[in-house]
């Protein structure tokens, strides 16, 4: 397409866009998400003894999904078998947490 100078499709040499075409069609619909929402916990202090000796700890809720569960014992602890295991809400340390630590718990349930 050709531009004249001052013409209707320019103005002093500069192109003057045309009109916007139609919209395109709707996509797909996406899958349906899960039913529900998460609820957060977030710095959660698990019972249980921080005696040196004990290694069992309780969350107040169990955690959903169970690899959202993030603790802390002055330290990122590794994920589930690496330093601790989890099951249902019940938190085992392979090492007994050190006497007067604070272990912390991030997770969604």
């Amino acid at each position: 397409m050709a531009f004249i100078w001052g013409s209707a499709s320019s103005l002093n040499g500069i192109p003057i866009p045309g009109p916007i075409g139609p919209v395109g069609p709707v996509g797909p619909v996406g899958p349906t998400g899960p039913a529900g929402t998460f609820n957060f916990a977030d710095a959660e202090i698990p019972s249980g003894a921080v005696d040196g000796v004990n290694k069992v700890f309780t969350l107040a809720h169990t955690p959903n999904p169970p690899a959202s569960l993030m603790l802390f014992d002055g330290i990122a602890q590794r994920a589930m078998g690496g330093d601790y295991t989890l099951e249902e809400k019940t938190i085992t340390f392979l090492n007994a947490p050190v006497e007067g630590n604070m272990i912390q718990a991030w997770y969604r349930y």
